[in-house]
């Protein structure tokens, strides 16, 4: 059996804190949640805050908030002085207010934490179990457009902060030279096809996404209707079977006007459809566009 080097009680303090660790985790997200970090942290130059002050400005019971702290203070992210007055730890801090540690904290508390449950059985079947808690999917794809808001939020903040600089460096390699045309394929709710529009705008941007709840939401995201109002697009389902081949392309303009005139036929739809030209930064989620 490798020690690697541990003694056998600090060994068993971390098998420990293994075991509690759903406590701290939750007791973290209630304390960020009831504001209990903010407050303690608004009153750090007085020295510390009391659990009656907390339990007063917060109109929260004092056994509740006590209870909270104690699990907190025992992760080190609060600590009491010798007055009993609660202090924001450097980790108590980066909890509450450190924008990576806040996108895993969400990510893992709205999508994961009751999925996990089901982690034992997943891994015996090799099927995503946990998934029931969030819906009746085969897949989370399948359900993103229809997951609750927090879940929502949730999940394209993580995406997106994990994402985002990747798009970036990607699209430097795409054009490095000039591209006539770029094919997104698997858009999802199309992204990558506005940052290709904003990196060059004299290119078509072809986006195919065959999940028809995403492909919804991938053509509000690039101008269908009047969230962003910015490109020309033309809408385009590929053969019977709609829930699973189902095809965007969008003619991007950025800065142009144009007009598309209704057209229909057996293969694809065409919408009338002004574009002004699109800002990466008028993308949004969490209830924004992707809503």
């Amino acid at each position: 059996m490798s020690n690697h080097s541990i003694k056998a009680i600090d060994a068993i303090q971390e098998a420990q804190k293994i075991a509690f660790a759903p406590f701290v985790f939750q007791a973290t997200v209630s304390l960020r949640k009831l504001g209990v970090f903010d407050f303690i942290f608004s009153r750090r130059k007085k020295g510390g805050v009391s659990i009656d002050e907390v339990s007063k400005e917060l109109e929260i019971s004092a056994y509740g908030i006590s209870v909270l702290l104690e699990i907190a203070e025992t992760s080190n992210i609060v600590s009491k002085n010798d007055m009993g007055l609660y202090e924001l730890t450097t980790i108590g801090y980066f909890l509450t207010y450190n924008e990576t540690v806040n996108v895993n904290m969400n990510f893992t508390n709205e999508l994961c934490y009751k999925p996990l449950f089901h982690l034992n059985e997943s891994i015996k079947t090799g099927k995503p179990v946990g998934l029931k808690e969030l819906g009746n999917w085969k897949t989370i794809y399948e359900g993103l457009s229809q997951l609750k808001p927090l879940e929502k939020k949730a999940w394209f903040e993580f995406d997106h902060h994990y994402s985002d600089d990747i798009f970036t460096e990607a699209l430097e390699f795409v054009f490095k030279k000039e591209r006539k045309a770029v094919f997104d394929i698997g858009a999802n709710t199309g992204i990558y096809s506005v940052f290709s529009s904003s990196k060059n705008s004299t290119s078509q941007i072809y986006s195919f996404e065959p999940n028809p709840v995403n492909y919804s939401r991938l053509k509000r995201n690039i101008g269908y209707g009047k969230q962003l109002g910015g490109i020309g697009l033309t809408a385009a389902t590929l053969g019977a079977p709609v829930a699973v081949g189902v095809a965007l392309i969008a003619f991007v303009a950025d800065g142009i006007k144009r007009d598309y005139s209704e057209k229909k036929s057996q293969s694809d739809s065409v919408f009338n459809i002004k574009s002004r030209g699109v800002r990466v930064n008028n993308f949004t989620y969490g209830g924004g566009y992707y809503g």
